[in-house]
Parts: structure tokens; sequence; C-alpha cells
């Protein structure tokens, strides 16, 4: 390292031997007060006076003193008829990234569709595909999910779509149920259980439908602490991570959590099927 002096307060520093022709200053507050004197642009948004390089000036079509109010200034530029793209809709805008696109919706992916037509479109005209798909197959489910606006039938917005086999992305017609969030909720928690830490009692996480018996045949699977949720083990060599966790609540085997599990899945199906005849 090179020792330097500052040529405003005098101050000693160190510098990289690379830096030793540039290096003028000890710390920002003494290069800003260098340039006091060359206070050379003034903020397009909010009128402040400072001082930037000449080169970056030429870099830049609008200057302004801070992120913030570049960010500020932008979206005054850019709103409304200001902008370049407004009115413009569907293939017509740059920006539109084709009839389908998929999103992230917490741990999952849906696949949203653009109809801007649709009377629950987002404010960038998609609707999930797993509504449309009930919608247009709404005279096989129970019409109390379903509403009519200007003629057309849709998902009232508190209904929510159920996928029969926990496959997010499988929208076919027969993995698709219409359901309340309250049904919704309980239909989850039929194939989900919830892990307590033995001292305080508090939930540490929840193993989910899927995730602990990818291999029913295999004994003892244990599942792993891992954030919010526990991965299912494919091995007998994995175990839990953290000792407080009550795993009291598991079968002892896989046999007894298929078992259980196939017991729910059978009671569940019957009031289903029963609530939609």
């Amino acid at each position: 390292m090179i020792t330097k002096i500052c040529t405003i307060c005098g101050k000693e520093f160190q510098v990289i031997p690379y830096r030793n022709n540039t290096a003028k200053y000890c710390s920002k507050k003494c290069a800003d007060k260098s340039h006091e004197g060359s206070l050379n642009c003034t903020c397009e948004f909010c009128g402040k006076k400072f001082h930037r390089k000449q080169s970056h000036i030429n870099k830049t079509k609008h200057i302004t003193c801070s992120k913030e109010c570049c960010y500020k200034l932008r979206s005054l530029l850019y709103s409304g008829e200001s902008n370049h793209q407004y009115g413009l809709k569907g293939n017509l805008n740059a920006s539109f990234k084709g009839e389908k696109i998929q999103k992230r919706n917490h741990n999952s992916v849906d696949i949203r569709v653009y109809v801007p037509s649709h009377p629950h479109a987002d404010r960038n005209g998609r609707v999930t595909e797993h509504r449309l798909i009930v919608e247009q197959n709404y005279k096989l489910f129970n019409q109390k999910y379903f509403e009519k606006i200007n003629g057309i039938t849709v998902l009232k917005k508190s209904s929510q779509v159920h996928h029969i086999n926990f496959d997010h992305n499988d929208n076919r017609i027969e993995n698709l149920m219409p359901v309340t969030k309250s049904e919704h909720t309980a239909i989850h928690n039929l194939f989900s259980m919830v892990i307590r830490d033995k001292e305080t009692g508090k939930i540490t996480g929840v193993i989910k439908q899927g995730e602990l018996l990818e291999k029913p045949e295999e004994v003892n699977q244990q599942p792993s602490l891992s954030g919010d949720t526990f991965e299912g083990s494919e091995t007998n060599s994995r175990v839990l991570r953290d000792s407080n966790a009550d795993t009291s609540a598991l079968p002892g085997n896989g046999e007894d959590i298929v078992r259980s599990t196939d017991n729910k899945i059978n009671s569940r199906n019957i009031e289903i099927k029963s609530s939609i005849d």
C-alpha cells in the first residue's frame, strides 16, 4: 500500500499502487468538497445543483442528483400519454410477452393466459389457465362456485381451483375442481402433517403432500428440516437436523403412512362427491 495525503483535509490515507497517480482525497466527503466551486449540473427533478464528471454527462440523457430523483423523473416522463407505447396492447406493445406466460405463485408456477376481455383479468389482461378451463366446463360442477357477468359464466373471485393430484401445472379438466377457500384449505390439511417443537409447542415445519412418500416401500423415512417446509427423504440415511422436533406423531413405517393417507383420501372423496351432487 502507498501512503498519500488528502489535498482537502491533509489526512494521510493509503491506496493500492495503481491509484498512486489518481487518488487525491481520503473520503467521498472530501471529494465532494473539492467540487463545491464547480457545480456543473442541475437535477431535472428537484433542482439541486451538484457536480458530475463530463464523461458521465455525455452518456446521460436526463441528469438527476440521485437514484430516487431518477426513478421519480422516469415515472413522470413515461407515464400515461407520455409513454411511447401508451394505449398499445397485446401484440402491438413491445413489452407483450406472449399469449401464455409462467408466473411464480409462492412455491409453484402459474400459467397465465392473455384474455383482456375477462371480467376478472388482472391489470395485464391475464387470467390463470386452470380457472379458464374450469369456467369453460362450468356445467360439470356445482353452480355455487360461479357467477354470470355480462352473460358470461365465470368463477367467483372468492372461488379457488384445486388440483386433485397436487400437480399445479396439470390443468386437465379431470384434475381440476372448483372449491371455496375453506374447502381448499381443508383438503390440503388432510395431506399435511404438522411438526411441533417439544419444548415450546410452536410449529417448526409442515410435511406436505408428496414430499414424504416418494418411495412408500422404504420404511423409517424421515423428513429433513428445511426452512418452512420439510422435504421428504428418499433414503434411510437422512435424519432430522432439529433435535427438538417432535416426530412422535409420525407413523412408524411407510405402510402405516400409506394406509392412513388412503383412508383420508377415500373419506374426502366421498365428502366432495356428495357436496357436488
